[in-house]
């Protein structure tokens, strides 16, 4: 069951992506999405397996589950939100759109603990929250710095 949610979700993430207006470039999006993917799975490979703190499912249907969020859904997440926080022109709207993803966010982490894909044995969801709002900062951060350094890459031409 979990890998038809997870699925659905990543299925809707992705298409939510293509349909918003992109104010990212195709590098910049590329360049975030492969940051994210990068740090995300450093993380969960420090936490699952060097720290033992979330033990994942032997299931090979539900590990897919746990590949999509690990992999596809969470940095789409991120392009998604700076696009939109890059979109909004109200400093207000733009932290409720990195409020509302990053509860979206933290009940993708539920709902993995729901479907038993991860265990938390030595881990808590408060710990999971810190780290995306910690991703999704570096990601605006490393977005930023991206954009100054090209800038100013072209300008000196």
């Amino acid at each position: 069951m979990g890998i038809s949610v997870f699925f659905f979700i990543t299925w809707l993430i992705c298409t939510f992506f293509a349909v918003i207006e992109k104010k990212l470039s195709l590098i910049e999006n590329t360049f975030i999405f492969l940051l994210v993917l990068v740090i995300n799975i450093n993380y969960s490979w420090i936490i699952i397996e060097e720290l033992k703190r979330i033990t994942l499912t032997t299931n090979g249907l539900e590990f897919t589950a746990y590949l999509l969020h690990r992999s596809i859904m969470t940095p789409m997440l991120a392009i998604t939100i700076l696009n939109m926080v890059c979109a909004a022109h109200e400093r207000g709207k733009s932290i409720l759109y990195f409020v509302v993803f990053l509860a979206l966010s933290f009940g993708i982490s539920l709902l993995q603990e729901y479907f038993h894909i991860t265990v938390y044995t030595h881990w808590d969801f408060r710990y999971d929250l810190i780290y995306y709002f910690v991703l999704y900062l570096i990601a605006y951060y490393a977005y930023k710095l991206f954009r100054r350094a090209t800038y100013n890459e072209v300008e000196n031409v």
